[in-house]
C-alpha cells in the first residue's frame, strides 16, 4: 500500500469513528426515539376518544410541492376509495341499498345522496360518506338534509332499484355523515 493510500485510509478511518455514535449515544438516541412513538400513541388515542364522542380532530396531510390539480384528484380517488368501502358495510347491513340517489325537498333543494338503503322495519337509512374530517359538507347539502329531516324528500330521476323516481322519504329521516376515525 502506498503513502498516499494509507494516508486517505487513515482519514476514513477517523471520519467513520466520527460518524459512528458510542454505545451510550445509541442509548441515547434510542430512548429520543421512544419520546415520538409515545407522543404519536396518545395523539392516536386522543383521537379516538374524540370521535368516540363525536367531536372533530383535524389530520392534515402534507401536500407540499404539488399541484391543485394533483391535490383534487388525489382527494378524489380518496373519496371514492373510501366511499365503495363504507358503501359495501352499508350493503350487507341495510336492505334495498343503492348509493348516488338524487332527491329534492320540498323546497326544491336537490342533492345526492351517497348512500339509501332500509332497516329491518322499513325505515329508510341515509349515509353521506366523507373521506377526511375536514371536508365539509357542501352548502346545498347542509340545507338538504336539515330540511329531509323537517319536512321529508322525494327521489327525482330515474332512480335505482325501489328507491325510483317518486318514491318519498319520510319526515324524521336523517342523513348520518360518516367519516373515517383519524
Amino acid at each position: 500500500m502506498g503513502p498516499k493510500v494509507a494516508k486517505v485510509a487513515k482519514k476514513a478511518v477517523k471520519v467513520i469513528k466520527k460518524k459512528l455514535p458510542s454505545k451510550t449515544k445509541i442509548s441515547k438516541v434510542k430512548k429520543a426515539m421512544e419520546k415520538p412513538k409515545k407522543a404519536v400513541k396518545k395523539t392516536v388515542s386522543k383521537v379516538k376518544q374524540a370521535v368516540s364522542k363525536g367531536k372533530e380532530k383535524i389530520v392534515r396531510f402534507s401536500n407540499r410541492g404539488k399541484s391543485k390539480a394533483e391535490i383534487l384528484e388525489k382527494n378524489r380517488r380518496r373519496g371514492a376509495a373510501f366511499e365503495n368501502k363504507k358503501f359495501a358495510q352499508f350493503q350487507k347491513k341495510y336492505a334495498e341499498a343503492q348509493k348516488q340517489i338524487t332527491v329534492r325537498t320540498p323546497s326544491g333543494k336537490r342533492t345526492r345522496l351517497d348512500a339509501i338503503g332500509l332497516e329491518k322495519n322499513g325505515n329508510v337509512v341515509i349515509h353521506e360518506f366523507k373521506s377526511s374530517w375536514t371536508a365539509p359538507l357542501r352548502k346545498n347539502q347542509e340545507v338538504a338534509f336539515a330540511e329531509i329531516l323537517k319536512h321529508g324528500a322525494t327521489v327525482v330521476g330515474r332512480g335505482k332499484g325501489i328507491f325510483t323516481g317518486g318514491y318519498s322519504i319520510d319526515i324524521g329521516t336523517a342523513v348520518k355523515v360518516i367519516r373515517p376515525l383519524f
